[in-house]
């Protein structure tokens, strides 16, 4: 069985990297996403597992599921550049609207 592909968009926020490890000591490929590339290379580095990383437009594309853990003032903004990418996948958003 093939397991479907996961990216972490926010993935080197608390929440993200902590879900990311998870799934992929579970031996699911995960990606984890940020707006910053490098970011996100640097904390797949540091958490190990097989965890690859890359900018959040790039990680959705190549994923079949896609877990949203940014902070509720960046969401709309992230959610309006990965749009297009997210077309027929599923989408878990972890964010809550605390103001």
């Amino acid at each position: 069985m093939t397991l479907p592909a996961i990216a972490v968009v926010g993935g080197t926020g608390n929440l993200g990297a902590a879900i990311a490890w998870r799934l992929a000591r579970a031996g699911y490929p995960v990606t984890i996403g940020s707006r910053n590339a490098e970011s996100a290379e640097k904390a797949a580095a540091e958490l190990g597992h097989g965890l690859r990383a890359g900018a959040n437009v790039d990680v959705v594309a190549n994923a079949d599921i896609i877990i949203v853990t940014v902070p509720f003032a960046a969401q709309e903004a992230t959610l309006r550049d990965i749009a297009p990418h997210v077309v027929g996948k599923l989408v878990v958003d972890t964010t809550v609207p605390l103001v």
